[in-house]
């Protein structure tokens, strides 16, 4: 996907394996497993075609396998299939309701198909998911400033550019206190760029 730059992608990766926690802990049926392992080194062997294939294998083995659906929809992302990946999102939404990254991921496809209505509609939930995640969240948590950052972006993508920049603050600050001057950095950086800048380039920070 062309608007997802690397930085986005590790955050809302981060998202969607904090949200499915409990799912991480499940026991996977192991015939899924190493079908789902073949789609993987298909992905990493740019065999992206041949990965669905795989992925699509791993979940009629095992219909809760969240990473199955995960990698299933980049991999539908990168050959543009992006009907097929918005399905498989909203399965996975099915599946774990409470998942912001899966709301954030059809925001973009939207964006991409440029379809401005339902985008606005899926960021504004990631949004509403991942404040109720910061409220509860302890300050003290390793992984607080990392999620208000995503929740930042996703402020942006939902055209909330007050409330964006009230937590990219929070972020930086978060982050200069730890003594993570690296990230805090590319906050600073990175906090003023407009929702067509983040579309277009990402979250760039250098």
């Amino acid at each position: 996907m062309t608007i997802i730059h690397k930085f986005i992608f590790c955050f809302l990766l981060f998202i969607v394996g904090m949200s499915c926690s409990s799912e991480n802990k499940k026991s996977v049926d192991p015939s899924a497993v190493l079908v789902y392992d073949k789609g993987m080194d298909c992905m990493v062997n740019s065999k992206v075609d041949s990965a669905i294939i795989y992925f699509n294998k791993a979940i009629e083995i095992d219909s809760s396998y969240y990473y199955a659906y995960y990698y299933k929809e980049v991999s539908e992302c990168r050959v543009k299939k992006y009907d097929d990946a918005i399905q498989t999102l909203k399965k996975m939404i099915t599946l774990w309701p409470e998942n912001s990254g899966c709301y954030s991921y059809l925001g973009l496809i939207y964006e991409i198909k440029k379809d401005t209505i339902q985008s606005s509609l899926y960021f504004n939930k990631a949004v509403e998911l991942e404040k109720a995640v910061l409220d509860t969240m302890s300050e003290t948590n390793s992984n607080y400033p990392y999620f208000m950052l995503t929740t930042a972006i996703d402020n942006v993508y939902a055209g909330k550019d007050k409330e964006a920049h009230e937590i990219f603050n929070k972020a930086y600050e978060a982050c200069r206190t730890r003594g993570d001057i690296t990230t805090a950095g590319c906050i600073k950086k990175g906090m003023t760029q407009s929702k067509k800048q983040l579309l277009e380039n990402g979250f760039q920070c250098e």
